[in-house]
This record gives C-alpha cells, structure tokens and sequence, in this order.
C-alpha cells in the first residue's frame, strides 16, 4: 500500500453503542486520538445507545446497522456500504461476528486490526470464542489483547502466530476523577448521611461480573458495620434477579443503573468492591484507582495484573466472609487506606494514562500501513 498523505481513517466495528468497557474504549480513542493525523468511524453492528449519543455529540461519524442476530444477510449490504464510502486505512474489529468479519475479510485488503476485550474466551465455557480464532485469526494483521492473561488464553487455546499477538494495556484520564466538591451533594442526591461509608461497585449486571457475590460479601460486612451503604452502578439482564436476592439477603443495596456519570459517583465511594468471577482486564478498577478509592476484591484474570502494581487487595480464595473482614479492615485502618489510596493513583498515571495508551495505538495504526 502507499504512504497516506492524507489523515488516517480508521473504522472501528462494534456490536452496539451501550455503556460496556470496549464501547468507551473506543470513545476514548476517538476523543483522545490526533484529529490532524487521525479520523475515526464507528460502525454499531446492532444498535446505538449511551456511548453512541456521546461520540454523535463529539461529532464523530457513527453508522448504526441493525442486525437483529449475528446471521443477519439483509444487514450484508449495509455493512459493505459503510466500507465502500468510508474507505478506512485500517479497520479496526471489536467484535466476534462471524458474518461481519467475513465481509471484512472477502471486500477489502484493508489492514486489519483486531482487539480482544476477553468476553467469553476467559469465561467458563469458551468453544464460540475457541473456535472464531481457528476460523478468523490466520486473517488478522495484528491481534491485540487488553491484558497478558487474555494473550496466553489465546496462545493457550488457538494457533496464533506469536508475532501477530501482543498485549496493549487500555488507560483512562486520571483528570476526570479528580472529586470536585460533588462528594456531599451526591451523598445528599442519594439520600446518605455524610457519617456512612460507602462500599460499591461498578458493572454489567451479567454472571461473570460476580454481582451475586457481592451481595453476599455486603451481608457480611452489614453483620460488622451498620454504618455501610451498599451502590450497584450498572445494568444487565440479572438485574431484577440481583434486586430480589438483595431483599431475600435483607441488605439495603441500592441498584443505580446505567450512567455516565460513574466519574462523580466514585468520589462518594469509601471501597470498591471487585466480585468478578471471571475478568479479562477490569476498566473499573481504573476508575476506582483514579478516583483514589481502594479496591478490594478477588483475584482474577486481568485485573490481577493491574492490581499487582498497587491500589488493592485481592484475595486468592472466594471467601465472602475473608473478603468482608479486609473490606472494613482497610477501611477502618488509615494508614493501609492511604497508601492504597496513593499507590493506585500512581499506579495510574504510571502504566494506564489514556493518552500514553492513544500514542502507542496510533504507532500500531502507522506500523501496519
């Protein structure tokens, strides 16, 4: 291919435009992307959303598809459209949907850029994921992993060229987290004295986030401390079973929804509780640790990695009652609260700034043209 002298198009492909950690990643690589050298698309294979209405706002071109199903034929075309007018440099996939890479593949020699977020491939039961690298992987230009837990499955599970892997540790902007005096009118939003502490989390509300777990971890912490509210930021399919196991647990946890405000509401968390039973990286742990809120929590996957260079706790076992004891332990004892608190924030600015992260992917996006 010759040298682009015009700015470089990249098309990002995702499922949809919801609140989800590849979803704002890609918000967050076209807001912090070089717009001289750079110009972002992205293509919404099912719907839009939250995320979607934020990346319109900062006027950037988005494509909605509307597939009803992963074998949707009538979307074909639509899909073709978008690569045939855009004409990307690089496509970049987010998503394992057979069809829509295969238009991918069969349409354009347009490098191709794959990034694997986890999902299913770390999960209990991986074969789909198993089986789309042995189909799709030979096709890719470069495959990138959000942690080196999530590579080694890769290397573990499927014949990958060693070469064509690598590990790229997505960032946040620490500057969005800063508490700017919202702490008490938060508190006083939600309807909590300034005398409680507050232990939350942030998540989809779906089996591998471990939000059952939690609960039963605030039961726990509730028989130690009455003081506690208990936040659930975040939506999903269990949600109303989650609610109703609450009221069956009787502890007062308060279900918050989906929001885009998890900047601010951070600032009124004392504790981040991390339940995950399975996690490829763990972005939320980012925005605890930018937040300077302590995390405590499991030991899984990815979020191992993060947590390794400070900012938490993680237990090894899934003890609910081990892990309630060393939630109210860090919370009760300052001196551990503080150096977590500024161990996470260093850990932060060191190895997970957004714009470091924008840099060397944009390094990425220049190598394989």
């Amino acid at each position: 291919m010759p040298i682009v002298r015009e700015r470089i198009k990249i098309l990002h492909i995702l499922w949809s435009g919801r609140s989800g950690g590849a979803e704002r990643f890609v918000r967050d690589i076209t807001v912090y992307s070089n717009r001289s050298r750079f110009e972002h698309r992205v293509c919404f294979l099912s719907k839009g959303g939250a995320i979607a209405e934020q990346m319109t706002k900062n006027s950037i071109e988005i494509y909605i598809i509307g597939m009803k199903s992963g074998f949707s034929m009538s979307s074909c075309a639509r899909i073709l459209k978008v690569i045939h007018e855009f004409r990307p440099h690089v496509i970049h996939s987010h998503v394992r949907n057979y069809l829509t890479n295969l238009l991918i593949f069969l349409s354009s020699n347009t490098p191709k850029l794959y990034f694997e977020h986890g999902g299913d491939l770390i999960g209990a039961n991986p074969w789909r994921d198993v089986l789309f690298y042995k189909i799709f992987c030979r096709f890719f230009d470069l495959i990138l992993t959000n942690s080196d837990y999530v590579r080694n499955k890769i290397v573990q599970y499927c014949d990958v060229n060693l070469e064509m892997i690598a590990t790229f540790r997505i960032g946040i902007d620490p500057q969005m987290y800063k508490n700017s005096g919202e702490k008490k009118r938060l508190k006083a939003k939600f309807g909590i004295s300034e005398m409680n502490n507050v232990i939350g989390t942030v998540c989809r509300l779906v089996e591998a986030k471990g939000v059952d777990d939690f609960i039963k971890v605030a039961r726990e912490v509730q028989r130690m401390r009455q003081d506690i509210v208990f936040l659930i930021v975040g939506d999903g399919e269990k949600r109303a079973t989650l609610e109703k196991m609450a009221v069956q647990y009787d502890v007062d946890i308060r279900f918050l929804g989906d929001r885009l405000d998890v900047s601010d509401l951070l600032s009124i968390f004392d504790i981040f509780l991390f339940t995950s039973k399975w996690e490829s990286f763990g972005i939320t742990v980012l925005e605890a640790m930018a937040a300077k809120v302590p995390v405590v929590g499991f030991a899984v996957g990815g979020a191992r990695e993060i947590i390794d260079m400070g900012g938490g706790v993680l237990l090894e076992k899934r003890d609910h009652k081990k892990l309630a004891e060393l939630a109210v332990e860090v919370l009760e004892d300052r001196t551990i609260y503080e150096r977590l608190s500024a161990q996470g924030y260093a850990n932060l600015v060191e190895n997970f700034h957004i714009e470091r992260s924008i840099e060397l992917l944009e390094r990425e996006y220049v190598a394989l043209l």
